[in-house]
């Protein structure tokens, strides 16, 4: 049975690396810096003072730490002003810009910020009720020197200009953040120097390994070492373990969550919903049948099967799932098609908690 030696989080926690989606539709997976230093130069300019291209550098990438805006492509963020604009050239100037604030991010509560920017106010900035009818305390109106008198842009959150004009006037990017974004801190991620080599270790094989990224989908915040010395990093659906000799490997969180109810002593699994008939009602089949549907679209990332069968209602539509090694895959009965579960890990994480796991993804039939 896996067992946690130590269970330690990093927050906030700013994902080593970003699926952005290219134009073409296709997805690559990024280094988060490198990622960041694409976005500066044509979100910002490269002539800015510096200090104002550190502000650029740290909003992107918190920015960017928040963003989902794609997951239903297997994507966190796209290259046009939908997300955020990111073009593949560097420069001297910004890269520099974004070396020098490495891992950093505006957070307000001790949670990463969505750090909006603009090209220019007119005098002030807005607040995000008053535009989106969000409630942000960190965005609201706050007085600006950008000397213009129109706005361009939605208003909310840096003007651009106005850092550039703060920067010209001596203010540090720490100093700018912080007038456009009230309330914030500027929060250092940089991973403690135990870790930093785990964390590169990571960031390494997601990007050599870009079906693995996309399978397992956005990181989780958070690290957490392992009795056999196994640094664990989780993901949306599944977790990846950092090996003392650095090697890394995809780690079998569906065995874990089926052993951890296991070791709970209740039935979390249930008999597989029957499959629906031609007329609408559900006629018998045996588990066996159901099975043989999963194996008959089994892929290898998804490893052995390690529970029966169970079924659950989610959105008072019932599905039947099964848990695999390193994945949770349902059957839609309507479209006839395996459907991953995007919560594997936090239904593991739930579950260890002493939580109510997978009632997280729907109500449990008794």
């Amino acid at each position: 049975m896996f067992r946690f030696s130590l269970r330690r989080k990093s927050s906030p926690g700013v994902p080593p690396t970003i699926r952005v989606l290219m134009p073409d539709g296709s997805v690559q997976v990024m280094e988060m810096e490198d990622y960041v230093k694409g976005v500066v130069p044509v979100e910002m300019g490269r002539t800015r003072p510096a200090e104002a291209l550190k502000a650029q550098a740290v909003a992107a990438r918190s920015y960017a730490a928040t963003s989902h805006a794609h997951s239903d492509k297997g994507a966190d963020i796209c290259t046009t002003q939908h997300c955020q604009v990111w073009r593949s050239a560097h420069y001297a100037q910004t890269d520099i810009a974004v070396d020098q604030t490495r891992s950093e991010v505006a957070t307000y509560s001790g949670e990463i910020i969505r750090c909006y920017y603009f090209a220019h106010c007119d005098g002030h900035t807005r607040s995000v009720v008053d535009v989106w009818h969000q409630d942000l305390p960190y965005l609201v109106s706050v007085p600006c020197i950008c000397g213009f008198t129109f706005l361009y842009g939605h208003g909310v959150g840096m003007c651009q200009e106005g850092a550039s004009a703060m920067a010209t006037q001596g203010a540090t990017y720490q100093e700018i953040l912080k007038h456009y974004y009230t309330g914030i801190d500027i929060s250092p991620t940089q991973p403690r120097q135990d870790t930093a080599w785990r964390q590169a270790a990571i960031a390494k094989y997601l990007v050599t390994n870009p079906d693995v990224a996309r399978f397992i989908g956005a990181s989780i915040p958070g690290g957490f070492l392992a009795a056999d010395g196994n640094w664990i990093e989780f993901f949306e659906a599944g977790a990846l373990a950092v090996h003392p000799d650095g090697v890394v490997t995809q780690e079998p969180v569906g065995a874990w969550a089926a052993a951890e109810y296991t070791d709970m002593g209740v039935l979390a699994f249930q008999d597989a919903l029957p499959k629906p008939g031609v007329d609408g009602r559900y006629v018998d089949r045996t588990r066996h049948n159901v099975l043989r549907f999963f194996l008959r679209h089994w892929r290898a990332e998804w490893g052995d099967p390690v529970s029966e069968e169970f079924y659950i209602f989610i959105n008072g539509e019932p599905a039947t799932h099964q848990m695999f090694e390193f994945a949770l895959i349902s059957h839609d009965p309507y479209a006839n098609e395996p459907l991953r579960s995007m919560r594997l890990s936090e239904v593991f994480l739930s579950a260890f908690d002493g939580g109510s796991g997978l009632s997280l993804l729907g109500e449990f039939i008794a």
